[in-house]
């Protein structure tokens, strides 16, 4: 962090230092207490743990740097052990879902203790128990459903519960309170309220715009450790109040823009379905914009399509986000995500999470970009597997 943006923080922090931001009483909480709270987060973690001399052997951190919880999860498992080890050597990869391939294929990896947190341990991972000596994987995702290899110990809330922070926080700080910054966090990634607690949306859009998403980090800060460092003075810092008024500005902007882009959004047909369709795919706002073209065309539309052209991959990414309500959700985002990943040639397929899936479509002889708005690509058994009953 700049000494111009610490300046700065430290007036914004003094002015709101004895402020308490409370939000309106809500008729149902997940979590009505902090022993609620801390209960279910035992339950999610069951008989999991990772021995103090494990932790500390613990030599290159895997995470999601696509959000807040990964990123999140990442700083405090690294801060544990630099803090235990000083002088580790710790790799840290970024990497988003089904990337497990190129995983395989870093040297770097061979006969080191791996924790991967925030990522689903899918199929294509399962070749890294070959290379490291031990894999340990924190996660909310689905759990496998395959046979985990004997150096492989995963726990996980399968989409249920905690968020990974939440869940890295207790393995690694097994006697430490959650402190509320943690909790805001996997609150917010896991969809779920608990009383006395407030304005989570703010804290978490301050730590991506600072940190998640913040194109002004270089890459070597990131390898470095030096962005995780500075995450944990704001996770251990308890000053979430000048946080979230940060984010709560920071979401006025997010607002004022969502509504602006939205608006160019076309209704068109998508493989027998009426989509609200936008070329845009920012990685900050593009779900916020799906979900209001869904708003702008309630009724009109099945869910919204968002596509744009990844140079970096030579190939298309396409966005497809339903309405987060399972009464006008019709279609299983994840499902439909894979079948047309797979159709656009790519072998893993796609993906997706909950109301929303994302697929890659190649750039060839075989692929174009307006097959999916103009010829019939899913058959009538696949589009019958993707709508939900």
């Amino acid at each position: 962090m700049s000494s111009k943006s610490k300046y700065i923080n430290s007036i914004l922090e003094d002015c709101v230092k004895n402020i308490e931001l409370v939000e309106n009483e809500m008729k149902f909480y997940a979590y009505n207490s902090v022993d609620d709270y801390d209960k279910t987060l035992e339950d999610d973690l069951g008989d999991f743990s990772i021995s103090i001399s494990d932790r500390k052997k613990i030599n290159v951190i895997i995470y999601n740097p696509n959000n807040s919880d990964g990123t999140v999860s990442g700083a405090i498992a690294y801060h544990y052990i630099k803090d235990k080890v000083p002088n580790a050597d710790i790799l840290l990869i970024p990497k988003g879902e089904g990337k497990g391939k190129k995983l395989m294929r870093n040297n770097e990896l061979e006969g080191k203790n791996v924790l991967i947190v925030d990522l689903e341990f899918k199929q294509d991972m399962v070749g890294l128990a070959d290379i490291c000596n031990k894999i340990y994987v924190i996660d909310n995702h689905k759990i496998p459903k395959f046979k985990l290899p004997k150096n492989v110990k995963l726990v996980s809330s399968d989409q249920k519960g905690h968020a990974s922070c939440g869940l890295v926080w207790k393995v690694f700080y097994p006697k430490r309170n959650v402190p509320e910054s943690v909790k805001l966090i996997d609150l917010v990634d896991s969809r779920k309220t608990m009383r006395g607690l407030s304005y989570g949306q703010f804290f978490g859009a301050a730590l991506t715009y600072r940190f998640t998403r913040n194109p002004k980090i270089p890459k070597s800060k990131w390898e470095s450790g030096e962005v995780f460092n500075d995450m944990w003075k704001v996770i251990d810092g308890k000053k979430t109040s000048l946080w979230k008024i940060i984010g709560w500005y920071m979401s006025e902007v997010e607002e004022n823009l969502k509504e602006q882009i939205a608006q160019y959004a076309q209704v068109r047909d998508f493989q027998g379905f009426k989509v609200g369709v936008l070329n845009f795919l920012d990685p900050v706002l593009y779900k916020k914009v799906g979900r209001q073209i869904l708003t702008n065309n309630d009724g009109k539309i099945d869910f919204a399509v968002l596509w744009g052209f990844e140079h970096v991959s030579n190939r298309y990414k396409v966005a497809i986000i339903c309405y987060h309500d399972p009464k006008k959700c019709k279609v299983n985002m994840p499902k439909l995500g894979t079948i047309l990943g797979k159709k656009g040639g790519n072998p893993s397929g796609g993906g997706g999470f909950g109301y929303t899936g994302n697929f890659y479509w190649n750039k060839d002889k075989n692929h174009d970009i307006w097959d999916l708005f103009e010829k019939n690509i899913l058959s009538a058994k696949e589009r019958k597997e993707v709508m939900i009953n």
